[in-house]
């Protein structure tokens, strides 16, 4: 199995082409990498870009104020290829602004974010998103991942999705409301070659109070919901180009861990702020704030209920949609009843500590 044999060269550090990479003053992507204690991982993504047929690239390492040996690696391997660039930030910024600040200091025509826990699989998957993106004159490209805990038990992820080119308005229609809900590979930002400029418009019209909130959990949905207003035209293509890997260190698999609850239960209430304030005061606009509200209700039931903290802002959230008069009575009952269920648990936490 090729992917087999690609994948194993990246994960024991194999280097098929030995030559020094040269960088250029304006690459035609850029892959950005948010980093955080990565150092494990390091080499086998970089192994996984370095190994593409496509070279016209630069590798931004977007490190989010690591205390292990990650910054140290990645400027080792700074010595064996000039396209590699490290962004230190000078404090621990979160999840969310540091992969936008790796964004916005990048210099490619376009982006591709990866997590520094993926692979690329295909030694071809790079030149082929680039140039249907060229050819079609595409915003964004999308390809498919594998999912799996190990590179030996991946999985396929084809959700039937529509292909051939989408543009304006139906693309915000397709994304956000033909389905209720954005679908499984749309509310990430990985697997996505994005137009740079698309990027950095998206990232000025949100306001930086959200960029800053430390955001670890939604903060792809939070840049996706604008960018695909702001991009004109997407293509989605059947092309499994990458693995994402399933494992207990990420940021989804510590987000319901108990001393990451109320952590993991704000991160879903300030998207939920964010996406009430950044949409028009319609109803097809606001039915989908409602749909992404009970769906995080059945998502994240269990966490919900051992909530310790921050009930404050969780009233204040829940209020915007029971003070918005375009949502229906029904969906606000539902939200009253919620409200009551954090206001039961809030009530016993206070009795219990008196």
């Amino acid at each position: 199995m090729k992917i087999q044999k690609y994948v194993d060269n990246c994960i024991n550090g194999v280097l098929s082409d030995k030559k020094q990479y040269k960088r250029s003053n304006d690459p035609k992507i850029s892959i950005v990498i948010p980093v955080y204690n990565k150092e494990y991982f390091i080499l086998r993504v970089l192994r996984s870009i370095q190994n593409q047929s496509f070279k016209d690239i630069e590798i931004v390492f977007s490190d989010d104020h690591s205390y292990d040996n990650t910054t140290k690696l990645i400027e080792q391997y700074q010595q064996e290829d000039e396209r590699i660039v490290l962004y230190k930030q000078e404090t621990n910024r979160g999840t969310l602004r540091n992969r936008v600040d790796g964004g916005l200091k990048s210099k490619g025509e376009y982006i591709l974010f990866l997590d520094p826990d993926d692979l690329l699989v295909q030694k071809n998957i790079l030149k082929t998103i680039y140039s249907k993106a060229k050819k079609n004159n595409i915003d964004i490209v999308q390809f498919q991942a594998y999912h799996g805990d190990y590179y030996n038990s991946f999985y396929l992820n084809d959700n039937g999705h529509k292909t051939g080119p989408i543009y304006q308005p139906e693309l915000s229609d397709f994304m956000y409301y033909g389905n209720g809900y954005l679908q499984s590979t749309e509310c990430v930002i990985w697997g996505k070659l994005i137009r740079r400029n698309i990027f950095i418009e998206t990232i000025n019209s949100i306001d930086g109070y959200y960029l800053n909130q430390h955001m670890t959990l939604h903060d792809d949905g939070l840049i996706l919901f604008i960018l695909f207003k702001k991009a004109n035209s997407y293509l989605y293509i059947k092309d499994y180009g990458m693995i994402y890997f399933n494992n207990d260190k990420s940021t989804m698999g510590n987000m319901r861990k108990k001393d990451k609850i109320n952590k993991t239960v704000r991160d879903c209430f300030v998207y939920l702020e964010f996406i009430f304030n950044y949409t028009n005061d319609t109803p097809h606009e606001k039915n989908i704030e409602v749909y992404q509200f009970k769906g995080f209700l059945d998502g994240f039931n269990d966490i919900y209920k051992k909530v310790t903290y921050g009930f404050d802002y969780i009233y204040k959230v829940i209020d915007l949609y029971l003070n918005c008069n375009i949502i229906l009575k029904e969906d606000k009952k539902i939200i009253q009843q919620v409200k009551e269920q954090f206001k039961l648990i809030d009530s016993n936490l206070t009795s219990h500590a008196l």
